[in-house]
């Protein structure tokens, strides 16, 4: 079996109330993007929409297929 990056998105939460958070995603991320830019990227986000920062999620997307029989 092999796995393969494909992409990697970013959803940054904002606003005033983190039961009901704005959701904000951005695709075609770099793989291994460190903690300090995600935050940086989310604190720019914040800025510039007036939102307060809640919370970053990540999620990598990979490709796992069958290596054909040997």
């Amino acid at each position: 079996m092999s796995k393969t990056f494909t992409s990697e998105r970013v959803v940054v939460l904002g606003g005033d109330d983190p039961k009901k958070p704005v959701k904000r995603s951005f695709g075609h991320v770099a793989e291994n993007v460190d903690d300090e830019k995600l935050i940086a990227f989310g604190k720019i986000v914040a800025e510039i929409t007036g939102d307060a920062l809640i919370a970053i999620n990540v999620t990598d997307v990979h490709q796992v297929k069958e290596d054909p029989a040997a």
